[in-house]
C-alpha cells in the first residue's frame, strides 16, 4: 500500500494530553505523532494504563488534547464545541466498544438501524429496516434479524455492534477490545469483518486491544507505553512485522 498523504483519514501531531496539575498531573500521552490511514487495521496494544483509550478517544474527537493537533480529514478538532465535535463524528466516525452496547428491548434489525434513525432526526427505524438487514446478512447473521440481545451469543452481538456502526458508512471506524469476550473462533469472525472493512470498504479501523491473535487480519500494529509511541510496526502476509514508514507533518505553532 503506497504512503499517499492524501489517504490519511486522521493524523495526530505532537499531542499530549495531561490530567490535572502540579505534582498530581498525569500525562495519559507524550508528543505522539501519527498518521491513520484509509483502507487499512491498525492494532494498538499496550498495557494497562499506557494511553491507549485515551488516544482512542482523541483520535474519534471524543476527547480534547492538552496539546498538539488532530485533523480528521483535514478538519481541526482543536477550538471546535462539543456540538460541532459532535456533528463531525455523526458524519465520520463509527464506534464499537467490548460491551456492545446493544439495547435489550430492541430486535437485532432495530438495533442497528435506531443509530441511522437518531442522526435523520426522523425517529423511523422501518426507513431503514432493509440497509441494516443487508448489513446483517453480510456478516453471516442471516436468520437472526428478529432475535433480541439476550437471544445471541458474544460474537454473533458484537458484529451487530459493527453492522450498526457501519450502517452510517464511517470513514474512521474505532473499536476498544471488540474481541476481549470473545472464544478464539468468535474472535477470528470479528477480526475478519474488520479486516474486510479496512480493505473492502476502504475504511480506516483502529482496534485498541491486548489480543495478538488479531495481528494476522492487521496491517499494522502500535505499541504504546507509559504514554508514548514506542513501536510502529507493519504487517507481512505471513504475520511477521517490519518498521511501518511513516511521514507526519510536525504541529503548526
Amino acid at each position: 500500500m503506497t504512503e499517499d498523504h492524501h489517504s490519511a483519514v486522521v493524523e495526530v501531531r505532537g499531542i499530549s494530553r495531561c490530567y490535572g496539575e502540579g505534582e498530581t498531573a498525569v500525562h495519559a500521552l507524550r508528543d505522539v505523532s501519527l498518521c491513520i490511514r484509509a483502507g487499512e487495521l491498525t492494532l494498538l496494544f499496550g498495557p494497562s494504563g499506557s494511553g491507549k483509550t485515551t488516544l482512542l478517544q482523541i483520535l474519534g474527537a471524543l476527547l480534547h488534547p492538552s496539546d498538539g493537533e488532530v485533523p480528521l480529514l483535514q478538519q481541526r478538532i482543536t477550538g471546535r464545541d462539543e456540538e460541532q465535535l459532535a456533528a463531525l463524528r455523526r458524519q465520520h466516525c463509527g464506534f464499537v466498544f467490548q460491551h456492545y452496547n446493544l439495547l435489550s428491548t430492541l430486535r437485532v434489525w432495530e438495533n442497528v438501524a435506531i443509530a441511522r434513525s437518531v442522526v435523520d432526526a426522523t425517529g423511523s427505524l422501518s426507513r431503514h429496516a432493509e440497509e441494516a438487514c443487508t448489513l446483517l446478512r453480510q456478516l453471516g447473521l442471516s436468520g437472526l434479524e428478529r432475535r433480541f440481545p439476550n437471544q445471541l451469543s458474544g460474537g454473533q452481538k458484537q458484529r451487530v455492534a459493527i453492522a450498526r456502526a457501519m450502517l452510517m458508512k464511517p470513514r474512521l471506524l474505532l473499536a476498544d477490545e471488540p474481541t476481549a469476550a470473545l472464544d478464539a473462533v468468535a474472535g477470528r469472525r470479528v477480526a475478519a469483518v474488520l479486516n474486510a472493512l479496512a480493505h473492502v470498504r476502504r475504511c480506516a479501523v483502529v482496534v485498541v486491544t491486548h489480543d495478538r491473535r488479531l495481528i494476522p487480519f492487521a496491517d499494522r500494529v502500535l505499541t504504546l507505553a507509559d504514554g508514548e509511541l514506542v513501536s510502529d510496526q507493519r504487517v507481512h502476509a505471513n504475520g511477521q512485522m517490519r518498521p511501518y514508514s511513516i511521514s507526519v507533518h510536525p504541529p503548526h505553532r
